[in-house]
């Protein structure tokens, strides 16, 4: 039986067509399309209203059987932390930790606030909310929950009633001989096309959100009226692995790796690097006061004790009676950035240098040559032994 919907788009082709049509229908490869259409005509009106009814019913009318539940979950958590890079990292290990990923992200230059959209599998909605509310302190939080069943069940149902409609049309066309009847069955399937496009959209975005839930998290640090919690040295606690904390210029020279470029000169006005490469690799220096005073080691035990409020572990750590150095990975926006801290202690000067490698490439690529300068630096003290033996 040929089902309604059909008789009406016929109908319509067949409307201004009249006599000449009723030829070319004759004339066509199959005459079954058009005399049913013609034998039809007296039921177009009551039949036309018994199809859109059953096109637009809603999913479930027919079938009673029990839907899945999908319901769209979202959260907005405010946390007020010490730090704002932390604060970050384990967010970002949260969602991880479950299955999710970050979509958004935004900090503010000052870093002291910052804006998090994470998308979670919507099983671990919960879980995730309860870790996240464990980093800093929660000044408010909001939780909504839309439940589309019904509206996707009714989408899905007049999506497939559409995609039916338009393999008839595609059958149809098939029989069909006539160039005007041709070009208007291919209009209505043009249209019918970008609805369905609309709707497998709308569709797909449904399934998406309510796999997975939308949590915004933003982090605002607290000001604080008191020395830094955690590390004792407030310029260890500072150090960034992107930019520039140490103002001093440093009171040494050292070669510059090969391949690099020269930024000394601006480096004591307000430049964020001595030497960089092309490829992103950014070194600095400084020369602050040895305070308190101490060796190699005391100042290794401060990093790895720094470091560790972060949740990538110290990729290698190693001291000397007069020199430092520690390597870590580091989180920087969506990329995984590695940073290198050397110091040399040289009575009571202390000698820093900062390498920030952008990628884990970069740094496989760069670390080698970079490494190999900074050996080559000694502390001021020694060489002035040297030179008054000599």
């Amino acid at each position: 039986m040929i089902r309604a919907t059909t008789l009406i788009l016929i109908f319509s082709l067949a409307a201004g067509m009249h006599c000449s049509m009723a030829s070319a229908m004759r004339d066509a490869t199959t005459g079954s399309y058009e005399e049913g259409a013609t034998e039809s005509y007296p039921e177009q009106s009551k039949r036309s209203r018994m199809d859109k009814e059953e096109e637009d019913a809603p999913a479930g009318a027919a079938d009673e059987s029990p839907q899945e539940r999908m319901v769209i979950y979202k959260a907005g958590l405010h946390n007020t932390v010490n730090e704002i890079e932390p604060a970050l990292q384990k967010a970002r290990a949260i969602a991880e930790k479950f299955g999710g990923y970050v979509e958004k992200q935004k900090v503010d230059k000052d870093d002291t606030t910052a804006y998090l959209v994470l998308r979670v599998p919507v099983k671990s909605f919960q879980d995730v909310l309860a870790d996240l509310s464990t980093i800093g302190k929660v000044v408010k939080r909001d939780i909504s929950a839309d439940d589309i069943t019904r509206e996707f069940a009714d989408l899905s149902q007049r999506l497939e009633n559409r995609k039916r409609l338009l393999a008839r049309l595609y059958d149809i066309l098939k029989k069909t001989t006539d160039t005007k009847q041709k070009i208007r069955i291919l209009n209505e399937i043009a249209r019918l096309n970008k609805e369905v496009e609309s709707m497998q959209a709308r569709k797909d975005y449904m399934q998406k959100k309510a796999a997975f839930s939308t949590i915004e998290v933003s982090f605002r640090a607290e000001a604080r009226t008191s020395v830094n919690q955690g590390s004792a040295i407030p310029w260890i606690r500072s150090l960034r692995p992107d930019r520039r904390t140490l103002s001093l210029a440093p009171d040494f020279k050292f070669e510059m790796p090969s391949g690099f470029l020269d930024y000394s000169e601006d480096y004591g006005d307000d430049g964020d690097y001595i030497y960089a490469s092309p490829d992103g690799v950014q070194i600095r220096a400084a020369t602050i006061e040895n305070n308190p005073e101490a060796d190699a080691v005391y100042y290794e035990r401060a990093l790895l004790y720094e470091r560790g409020r972060y949740p990538e572990k110290v990729l290698s750590s190693e001291a000397s009676a007069n020199r430092v150095s520690l390597t870590t990975p580091q989180q920087v926006g969506y990329n995984k950035a590695f940073y290198t801290i050397v110091l040399f202690v040289d009575g009571q000067d202390l000698h820093v240098i900062e390498v920030f490698y952008p990628t884990e490439e970069v740094f496989k690529k760069q670390r080698s040559a970079v490494e190999r300068v900074i050996k080559t630096i000694e502390p001021k003290s020694i060489l002035d032994i040297l030179e008054g033996i000599l």
